[in-house]
């Protein structure tokens, strides 16, 4: 296997816990961070394996200094890379989220380095994409070709954390 070169900085830190609220709790109070805001999701338009899927997800992200944590608990058995991960008995990381400044020579580099993208969707700057074995031994790598909007909200949850008196840890 070839190596891959960097295509942007590290984002963030993600996992899939068997237990959300545990790991919310380990997160701000052990570590502290947060604070951590929780959204219900529906992602549409995404493919697994490259067949079409649809996904109900809770997502949490808050900051650790300068670092994202993302916590993400699958409320449907869509088959996904957070299924297969969690079907596998796995726990601890999930996935790193790298900036992908450049979606198409990240794309190429993962094919020359036999790596597949196994959940994927698209949209603007090259979407959001998934390589590695979903299933382990080791953490994936999540693409993330950022929007302005999406850009804008995790400067607004960088901020939320250096401000954070510690008072609602999950908004």
């Amino acid at each position: 296997m070839r190596r891959i070169p960097q295509f942007g900085d590290v984002l963030q830190l993600a996992y899939v816990p068997a237990d959300l609220d545990g790991a919310l709790k380990y997160w701000t109070e052990t570590v502290g961070a947060g604070p951590f805001f929780l959204r219900q999701l529906v992602f549409k338009g995404w493919r697994y394996l490259g067949e079409p899927i649809e996904l109900n997800v809770d997502v949490a992200i808050g900051y650790w200094g300068e670092v994202q944590v993302e916590l993400i608990r699958q409320t449907c058995r869509t088959p996904s890379v957070y299924t297969a991960w969690r079907d596998a008995g796995r726990e601890g990381l999930h996935h790193i989220g790298i900036d992908c400044r450049d979606a198409q020579a990240a794309r190429a580099a993962l094919a020359r380095a036999q790596m597949p993208i196994v959940q994927e969707v698209d949209g603007p700057n090259g979407g959001i994409f998934y390589a590695g074995e979903p299933r382990g031994p080791d953490a994936m790598l999540e693409f993330l070709c950022l929007t302005d909007s999406q850009k804008d909200y995790f400067a607004m949850l960088r901020e939320a954390h250096r401000t954070w008196d510690g008072e609602k840890p999950v908004r």
